[in-house]
């Protein structure tokens, strides 16, 4: 009586487990994907100012109640951008987590990669 049951079952879970697994390829792109969304973990060497933009002209940001960033704290960031020199240097890194920019000349990797900027697109906003 519960043949026909218990055969439905058995057959139902047998091409369930017949589904493909994603293919490690597949799975790569993803994380690939994923991996270039992500910021890159860099410090300051000296305490620096975050500003509203990509250069000195403008206003400065209060970076967790204090002007300023310290090199203690590690921080992500996403993008860089052409900004006003800052001896010699032009680029400047953008922070979403505090919403500000800092000139790449006192920035350093915080993390794997050589540069804080390593890999980073171009920003797209001010």
């Amino acid at each position: 009586m519960h043949f026909p049951f218990v055969a439905t079952l058995v057959l139902s879970l047998g091409s369930a487990l017949a589904e493909p697994i994603p293919q490690p390829d597949a799975l790569q792109a993803v994380e690939a994907a994923v991996a270039k969304r992500a910021d890159n973990w860099c410090r300051v060497v000296t305490n620096v100012n975050c500003r509203k933009g990509p250069g000195v002209s403008y206003d400065e940001v209060k970076v967790e109640g204090r002007g300023y960033i310290s090199p203690e704290k590690n921080f992500g960031v996403r993008c860089t951008k052409e900004g006003s020199n800052v001896q010699g240097d032009r680029t400047w890194d953008y922070i979403p987590g505090w919403n500000c920019w800092v000139s790449a000349y006192y920035t350093r990797s915080a993390g794997s990669q050589r540069y804080c900027e390593t890999g980073l697109p171009e920003c797209r906003k001010d």
